[in-house]
């Protein structure tokens, strides 16, 4: 299985396999200057991955609006962990949507983390490798604080857990601008 810290090397004919599951975010719509556009992250990771010289297929699948509970609940989780099976790496986003929708929950961000960590374990199992993607800056986390403290606490949980697995899973920092 193809390593995380060790991909491929442009001289080799192996094709990475990734596949991006997540929330709106995965599935592409940024908000822009020009309101909100398409975009899915996909796109840009293939693009960085073969000007590096690496054989990539990417896939994405994003729902716009689903929280990390209902990404676990939905039917069409069903259908993306056995595909996660012939990849060689998925890329997991979600926990957005939670901040504003899980505002009720007491310990919330605990809560939200363990949706998404779930998520993580379900590819595991299948001998997946993962990456956490952090929950990026938001228009609502400056204007909600517990919004951004939130997110902060998500991400400081999502980093200390991918740091005691660093064999199956990293941690990517959302870019602060893109």
């Amino acid at each position: 299985m193809a390593s995380l810290s060790n991909p491929p090397s442009s001289s080799s004919s192996t094709t990475y396999r990734v596949e991006c599951f997540g929330d709106s975010l995965t599935d592409g719509w940024m908000p822009t200057t020009h309101g909100v556009e398409h975009f899915p992250y996909a796109d840009t990771l293939r693009k960085t991955l073969r000007e590096r010289g690496d054989s990539v297929a990417i896939g994405h699948k994003g729902f716009p609006g689903a929280t990390a509970e209902e990404l676990l609940s939905m039917p069409s989780m069903k259908p993306f962990l056995p595909a996660v099976a012939g990849v060689d790496l998925a890329v997991l986003l979600a926990g957005t949507n939670d901040l504003a929708m899980r505002s009720h929950q007491a310990d919330k961000a605990n809560a939200i983390f363990q949706d998404v960590w779930k998520m993580h374990l379900s590819c595991h199992a299948a001998g997946v490798k993962t990456v956490a993607v952090a929950i990026p800056k938001s228009h609502y986390q400056t204007t909600s604080s517990s919004a951004g403290q939130t997110a902060a606490e998500i991400n400081e949980l999502l980093r200390a857990v991918c740091s005691e697995h660093e064999d199956v899973c990293r941690f990517f920092a959302w870019p602060e601008s893109l």
